[in-house]
């Protein structure tokens, strides 16, 4: 007799039949489900809460003033956990929309670049993310002057004194950063970039110093002019009555560019004047000294300090050597007339003869003459000009133009012209403005030997002994300085600089080895 089978009571029921089933798997196999699935949930909840937090948002950069470079550079806070950031990459110009892809973790770093102005920069977050304008104000670096200095200029009728503008670059930082300085200080007060103050010139007896201001009148609007055969610039000049330097600049001519029959040229008229103003020192009010639609210029002490001598063009084309009291009484004297140009006069220390520069008709290079102070006995020495008395009145200093290099030397020789000594030996750049301390002992000159911040070749003040040995840099700032003189008490060096934005006199205490 056969046994009869039983059936299983859950065999049928779906929900308890899967949970035996589930329950007859071998425990290892679930364990490695369990190990395969946890990791892929945990990416997958964190790519979902990345991309929760992710946007993109559009901005717009402008800068102040606009045209600045733009650069960008990232900070991925969750991915450089060191903070390191992207190199900056060039985006453009300003103003700029741009859309960035955000998330709470990453920053962007906007940097703004434009030439004359310190760079800017400002960073762009997550939050707010309703913030979609950002404006960067760039602090202005340096400004472009116009110089205009009296010098010589090569022509066809000879080396000739003109008004001869250049551009130069101010810093507005007025700091000097020099170690062989000392008590930087502004002089005079001058806050308009359009008034050009002169060298100056310290009395040998008082606490008074004296420097020529240029006033500049147009005449008229730019008009244009067409080339013609044989148009030379200083015969245009000549013709307009106006300056080649004027012409040049106005055109954006260099010294070397030529020009051609049938270019269109812009002729802009100005009128240059000049006048004498006086000053004590630690006070800005200042007392004209000369008047009048002249040019009067050069100005140089008498030894007791009580005439000044200076260049004129009041009573000629050409201008010649004059006389003033310094208290403005008894008029003005002249002392040469002649049909050269006369300039840049120094007086001996006995006051009984003056060095000066001329500029004869038809003459190639300047020259160096001497004079009685009453006009007689007027005596060539060399070439050159710039002729600085030495204290002890038997030497001259004088600047002499290299024609083979191109470039300006210091040289000394005797007050008759005898034992003549280079003493700089440069080769690629000037040295102008010699004058002697006191003592006798030191010349402080100008020099474009050294760079500025930006690399520039830039115009400085120098110190050397009267050999021509420890040659030091003085000033460094990146502005031009120039015309520096002592004052009676060989402590102080005055000199002219653009620093700041405008032509000021200043001055400082060199430290002597």
């Amino acid at each position: 007799m056969s046994t009869p089978t039983r059936l299983n009571p859950n065999r049928f029921h779906p929900q308890k039949s899967s949970l035996a089933l589930r329950w007859a798997w071998p425990r290892a196999a679930r364990h490695s489900l369990s190990t395969l699935v946890t990791p892929l949930l945990l990416v997958l909840m964190l790519s979902l809460a990345l991309a929760g937090c992710s946007m993109t948002k559009r901005v717009t950069i402008t800068t102040e003033p606009a045209g600045a470079e733009l650069y960008l550079s990232r900070t991925d806070l969750l991915l450089n956990l060191d903070g390191r950031t992207t190199e900056p990459q060039f985006i453009g110009t300003s103003p700029l929309s741009k859309s960035l892809p955000f998330d709470e973790n990453r920053i962007y770093t906007i940097e703004a670049r434009k030439a004359q102005f310190e760079n800017g920069v400002i960073d762009i977050t997550h939050e707010p993310r309703d913030q979609r304008n950002f404006k960067i104000k760039l602090k202005r670096e340096l400004v472009d002057l116009l110089l205009i200095d009296f010098n010589n200029t090569r022509t066809d009728n000879g080396v000739k004194l003109r008004a001869d503008p250049q551009p130069t670059r101010a810093f507005l930082d007025t700091l000097e950063r020099s170690p062989n300085i000392k008590s930087v200080t502004r002089v005079t007060n001058n806050q308009s970039p359009d008034i050009q103050i002169g060298g100056p010139v310290l009395s040998p007896v008082d606490n008074l110093i004296v420097y020529p201001t240029l006033t500049i009148e147009q005449q008229n609007a730019p008009r244009p002019y067409v080339v013609q055969n044989g148009d030379t610039i200083e015969q245009i000049a000549a013709l307009f009555r106006t300056e080649p330097a004027l012409i040049r600049s106005t055109n954006n001519l260099n010294a070397n560019d030529n020009i051609s029959p049938g270019q269109t040229l812009f002729i802009s008229t100005q009128e240059v004047y000049s006048n004498i103003w006086k000053q004590s020192v630690g006070a800005f009010a200042k007392t004209r000294l000369t008047y009048g639609q002249w040019r009067d210029t050069f100005p140089a002490f008498s030894p007791d300090g009580k005439f000044l001598i200076f260049s004129s063009n009041r009573v000629s084309p050409n201008p010649t050597l004059w006389r003033i009291k310094l208290d403005g009484g008894g008029g003005i004297t002249k002392i040469t007339s002649t049909m050269s140009e006369d300039y840049g006069a120094s007086i001996a220390g006995n006051g009984q003869f003056i060095a000066y520069a001329s500029n004869p008709p038809s003459a190639l290079e300047p020259q160096i003459w001497t004079v009685n102070v009453d006009g007689s006995l007027a005596t060539q020495l060399h070439s050159g000009h710039s002729p600085q008395v030495s204290p002890t009145g038997s030497q001259i200093l004088f600047v002499r133009h290299d024609t083979k290099l191109d470039v300006d030397q210091v040289w000394l020789m005797n007050l008759d012209g005898t034992s003549e000594t280079q003493l700089t030996q440069n080769t690629d750049y000037d040295c102008n403005d010699p004058r002697w301390s006191p003592d006798g002992q030191w010349i402080v000159f100008t020099s474009n030997e050294a760079v500025d911040a930006k690399g520039k070749p830039n115009q400085d003040i120098w110190m050397m002994t009267i050999d021509g040995r420890e040659k030091t840099q003085l000033t460094t700032n990146g502005s031009w300085d120039d015309k520096p003189c002592w004052d009676n008490t060989g402590k102080t060096i005055y000199f002219r600089s653009n620093r700041g934005g405008q032509w000021n006199i200043w001055r400082f205490d060199p430290i002597l080895p």
